[in-house]
């Protein structure tokens, strides 16, 4: 009996240090893993506390080169022009023409930029009152309809090339050429070329009015004469509200050295009304 109860002691007590040795062993990585969580806060929140920053001094704004300017500016228009759908105007035009400027024509104009269409119609002169034509892009095989007036008006309705002689005569540009689109990207182009012939002078004027709109006239003047260049000065007027060109004044070298520019061309978009949601009805004849 007494040796059966010393075994049955004994197995009772391997099994308890059995027992209490697992247990430290399960607690030694627990143990470790609060540790290693502890360190990840602490480094946490070291990595959290913003480091002290040093204090830097502001670096002037570089001052823009006329042409950086100018370009600025014309880029700005461009992207306004294109995101407007489409608009109608009064387009005041006079243009130089075999060396005689002419009188000045007003001309209801619609235009819609995609695709690109234009309708115009002659509100003056008397002379050349009611001749309308329409173009529209990738339509009619390219061509200009027009309808002229007085003994020219018996031809009824005309399909000639934008470009033709017919279409050209007493315009500068053909029909293709026209609206405040075209301008933005003759401004940036214009200057492109121009600036690498000869150094640009621009002038800014922050109020001036095209008659009831307040605008932004940036001017452009070449000083040495060089034929190559077009416009020995140019006017371009950015609304102040609608932050698009709507007058272009150009003009050519002096006839005599030390005299005044001579007027080419100029072209004020007046009464414009944006996005009216034109359709293909609207330019038709």
């Amino acid at each position: 009996m007494q040796t059966s109860a010393k075994k049955t002691i004994q197995v009772q007590l391997g099994m308890l240090l059995i027992l209490f040795a697992t247990t430290v062993r399960a607690e030694e990585p627990m143990k470790r893993l609060s540790r290693s969580r502890l360190v990840s806060a602490q480094l946490v929140t070291k990595i959290n506390v913003p480091p002290q920053l040093p204090k830097l001094k502001p670096k002037p704004i570089p001052k823009l080169s006329p042409t950086t300017t100018v370009l600025r500016w014309g880029e700005m228009l461009l992207k306004r022009a294109e995101a407007v759908g489409d608009y109608s105007c009064i387009l005041v035009k006079r243009e130089r023409i075999n060396g005689k400027l002419g009188e000045h024509q007003y001309i209801y104009t619609k235009v819609r930029h995609r695709p690109f269409s234009v309708y115009l119609k002659i509100l003056a002169p008397s002379s050349l009152k009611g001749r309308e034509a329409v173009w529209v892009e990738g339509r009619n095989n390219g061509k200009l309809l027009a309808k002229d007036v007085g003994l020219k008006s018996i031809l009824g309705t005309m399909r000639i090339s934008p470009q033709g002689s017919f279409a050209m005569e007493g315009n500068l540009y053909p029909v293709t050429e026209i609206g405040i689109l075209n301008l933005a990207d003759k401004m940036v182009n214009t200057t492109k070329r121009d600036a690498r012939i000869s150094q640009l002078k621009v002038r800014f004027a922050k109020n001036t009015n095209v008659k009831d709109r307040s605008c932004t006239c940036i001017q452009i003047e070449h000083e040495i004469p060089n034929r190559e260049i077009r416009y020995q000065l140019s006017r371009v007027y950015v609304d102040n509200e609608l932050l698009l060109p709507i007058r272009f004044e150009g003009y050519t070298w002096p006839s005599r050295p030390g005299g005044p520019p001579i007027l080419v061309e100029e072209y004020t978009y007046t009464n414009l009304k944006l996005n009216n949601g034109f359709t293909d009805r609207d330019f038709q004849l």
